[in-house]
């Protein structure tokens, strides 16, 4: 699924409603290789990175999984150049402020929506699309006061679009911050522009 840094929440989407449909399980993975339309000549290459995760997703008769789904894009809104491959097959972001503004606003408005849909006053953990650290700490600045934990492991990989989310899911949960019972929410925005997002009940 070509769906930039948003592809890993979407691919989960797809996946779920597929599965009410076709019960079986199904395997979701995202990997990314960055460093391959990275220009080391940019500023900002040090912000990206390689990386892969994956989850399965099966069947289940308790309250548990996929809950809610959001997905949006606008790709007519005149806003395709903002992230783009240039013609030697580069990544450029010429206008990463605006970037960070968008993003920060569609990844509150996908949790807002998710939390609404899947009937939640408040989530346990965010995962959100580890972009840059800025974005990330605007997020958890706005839902602070659900006590809610905002992943991060930027630190350590970059930005490793769509693998991002799939790593920090993995990380949460192997570390304990996911637990059964938590209420997770997975948001990312990526080129395109476009956003998507899952809420999920462990």
């Amino acid at each position: 699924i070509q769906n930039a840094c948003a592809g890993f929440p979407e691919a989960i989407a797809q996946a779920n409603s597929r599965a009410l449909r076709n019960e079986g399980n199904y395997l979701v993975i995202a990997s990314e290789c960055l460093t391959k339309i990275t220009d080391y000549s940019d500023i900002n290459s040090t912000l990206f990175g390689d990386g892969a995760g994956a989850v399965l997703l099966g069947m289940t008769d308790s309250e548990r999984g996929v809950v809610a789904e959001y997905s949006v894009s606008d790709s007519f809104d005149g806003k395709d150049k903002w992230i783009f491959l240039d013609s030697r097959g580069f990544m450029r972001m010429p206008e990463g402020q605006l970037v960070m503004k968008e993003a920060i606003r569609n990844m509150l408005d996908c949790s807002r929506y998710l939390k609404e849909k899947a009937c939640w006053n408040k989530a346990d953990v965010y995962i959100p699309h580890q972009a840059n650290g800025r974005i990330i700490s605007q997020i958890e600045k706005r839902v602070i006061s659900e006590g809610a934990v905002v992943y991060r492991n930027i630190e350590k990989y970059g930005n490793m679009s769509a693998a991002t989310c799939a790593v920090a899911l993995d990380e949460a949960f192997r570390d304990g911050t996911i637990h059964k019972g938590s209420r997770v929410i997975i948001t990312a925005f990526g080129a395109g522009l476009v956003t998507a997002g899952v809420a999920v009940q462990f």
